[in-house]
């Protein structure tokens, strides 16, 4: 078990901040093209990771998970191709697939719980091409 230090929680905050930011940017995009249930699922993804990136920022940097550095790995490998991910994506319904993977990783990580922050790590892997 490790602990994740202050700094890394920030760090955490910022990649669901900007996955907030990079769904919000499609949806901008894609207006035009969306439906209404589209547009507001996606709205209420991006605000979703935008709460959890807020929460990361004020919590304290007593999160512990199992095998912390490896994840923070390969959530930095995730921050890397999420814009560009995003932007290829060809159909609404992967979007927000992947859109709902992040979210789920959000909440891995404010649960604690190390096979659920693995689990959900692999969700979004899924996604990026």
């Amino acid at each position: 078990m490790g602990e994740l230090t202050a700094e890394q929680v920030n760090e955490l905050g910022r990649f669901f901040l900007d996955a907030g930011d990079a769904v919000g940017q499609y949806l901008r995009e894609n207006i035009q093209s969306l439906s209404t249930e589209e547009m507001l699922e996606l709205r209420q993804l991006s605000r979703s990771l935008i709460f959890r990136a807020d929460a990361m920022f004020t919590q304290s940097a007593g999160l512990v998970v199992d095998e912390a550095e490896a994840s923070l790995s390969k959530i930095q490998t995730v921050h890397e191709k999420i814009e560009g991910t995003l932007k290829s994506l060809k159909s609404i319904e992967k979007a927000i697939e992947f859109t709902a993977a992040i979210v789920v990783l959000g909440a891995a990580l404010m649960s604690k719980n190390p096979q659920e922050l693995k689990a959900s790590l692999e969700g979004v892997m899924k996604h990026i091409q």
